[in-house]
Formats: C-alpha cells, structure tokens, sequence
C-alpha cells in the first residue's frame, strides 16, 4: 500500500516550516533552478491577469498560514505521481537537515509558481472523444479535469485559470 503524504510527512515529523522549505527546494529542482526574474516572468505569462501578481504575493507574505497551505498544496499535489516522490523526499530531507534563511517574499513567489504548476500542470484526467460521421468525416473533442483546490488556495489559482474550480 502507498503511503500517503500526509503519512510521510508525519513519519518523519516535517514541521510547518519544514514543508515551506521543501516546497522551494522542490520547484527549484522542478523550474531547473529558475532564478526570481525568471521564475516571476513564467508566472506571470500564465496568469489571467498578471497586475494581480503583487496583490496575491502580498496576500501570501503577510499571512503565514496561505503560505503554508500553498506549500503543502503543491507538495501533495505533486505526491500523487509515484515519480515525483523521490524528489519530494530529498527537498524534504534537505529541508529538515539545514537552517534556511527564509525569505517570504521568496517563499511567497515559490507557493505562487507552485500554485501556477499545480493550475497549469495539476490535470486529474484528459478525455477524448473522436465521433466519425455517417459521411466519413470526424470530429474529436478533449475533456480535461484538474485536480480541485478548495477554501483559502482557490482564489490564487484561480490566478491562472478562469474556468470553474
């Protein structure tokens, strides 16, 4: 049986901090070490409306708790691909075995990119559908359904898609 991540991050008693710190080391490895500039203009590129990006890092900098959902959105969301996992449980290691500076602009700007991945990048399944007409002729649709993020996340990845969550 798999073990969940919420078990694993209870398993090896990742705190709070542990898992904002994760999440960083996590998409640092993911982005290939984008710095903030770049990191900053990805984000923005895929956001509905990029001038709400000051408005939402502020909402995450000034309330640690979003951070910390943010972070661990993005983490369990990740988790659920079995091959993402070893790298989730080294950014988690490293992130228990160091004393990070913590910057919560950069962490701020680290949980929006996450939640940019997890909008973009979060699909829970693809259908397509091919209709060939009584002519000869076809037609095919796709379906694509997103994982849903509820309660105080929902509004920053709304940031990023403005389709129902």
């Amino acid at each position: 049986m798999d073990e969940s991540f919420d078990a694993y991050m209870r398993r090896v008693g990742a705190d709070r901090e542990a898992v904002q710190v994760a999440a960083r080391y996590y998409l640092a490895e993911k982005s290939d070490y984008l710095d903030t500039d770049e990191i900053e203009a990805e984000v923005r590129s895929g956001m509905v409306d990029p001038a709400r990006l000051p408005e939402a890092l502020l909402a995450i900098e000034s309330d640690p708790n979003l951070m910390y959902l943010a972070a661990a959105a993005v983490l369990s969301a990740a988790w659920t691909d079995a091959a993402e996992r070893p790298a989730i449980k080294r950014a988690v290691d490293g992130a228990r075995s160091k004393l990070p500076v913590l910057e919560v602009a950069m962490l701020a700007l680290t949980s929006i990119y996450g939640m940019y991945l997890l909008a973009t990048g979060g699909v829970k399944r693809t259908r397509t559908t091919q209709e060939t007409r009584p002519d000869g002729s076809t037609s095919s649709s796709t379906e694509t359904e997103y994982y849903s993020v509820e309660g105080p996340l929902a509004s920053l990845v709304r940031l990023f898609r403005s389709g129902p969550n």
